[in-house]
């Protein structure tokens, strides 16, 4: 075996086209069978709790019934974080809609997009992108600094919370600084980019 072949995997051009290519494939279908995996699973749950109870049609019920009287759908809304603290609910809602919606919408995937399959799709403007990294990152701070300062939400967090958070973070610090060129390391910077938003993809449905 000569290994003068495969010296090439280990370049920075290697590296991309390996993580753009079966690697980005691999996270592709990781992520969709993880989803097809969630779903199966709540499906599931929901016919068992049917099962020790609950009636299909009592739920039928349920839902006219808010319909035609929102009061119902009101009052049961007490019992949710909407109630309790809706700034927080809306901060939570906010920010993973964001997280969504940043990379799909950003200028430069869309760019690698029409590259790629020949099409793209509405993008927001790069103004735009950087007001909605900012304020990912920002409630990135926040987020673990309530769960630090507030002693019941303290008492229910664990060590994987906090490594999953920096998982979604990470690939918008890396990619807000790769945009405004502020390191020297822009390939490395890139490759961790690129690495850090398919490890994201992956555990998305988790």
């Amino acid at each position: 075996m000569n290994i003068n072949q495969y010296q090439h995997i280990f370049t920075y051009a290697g590296i991309y086209e390996l993580l753009t290519g079966p690697v980005f494939l691999i996270a592709v279908v990781c992520s969709v069978a993880g989803f097809v995996f969630q779903v199966k699973r709540f499906f599931k749950a929901t016919v068992r709790v049917r099962r020790l109870g609950m009636r299909e049609s009592l739920s039928r019920r349920n839902i006219r019934s808010m319909v035609k009287n929102p009061g119902t759908l009101l009052r049961d809304l007490r019992h949710t974080l909407w109630a309790h603290r809706p700034g927080m609910a809306i901060f939570t809602t906010v920010f993973h809609i964001l997280v969504i919606i940043t990379p799909v919408f950003l200028l430069a995937h869309n760019v690698l997009l029409k590259e790629a399959a020949g099409f793209c799709l509405p993008f927001f403007s790069e103004r735009v992108t950087d007001w909605f990294t900012g304020t990912i990152l920002l409630s990135g701070l926040m987020f673990p600094a309530r769960r630090l300062f507030y002693k019941n939400v303290r008492a229910v967090t664990t060590c994987s919370d906090l490594v999953l958070l920096a998982v979604v973070l990470f690939p918008y610090l890396s990619g807000f600084l790769l945009y405004h060129q502020l390191l020297e390391f822009n390939r490395l910077l890139m490759l961790i980019h690129v690495a850090s938003g398919e490890l994201m993809l992956v555990c998305l449905p988790f």
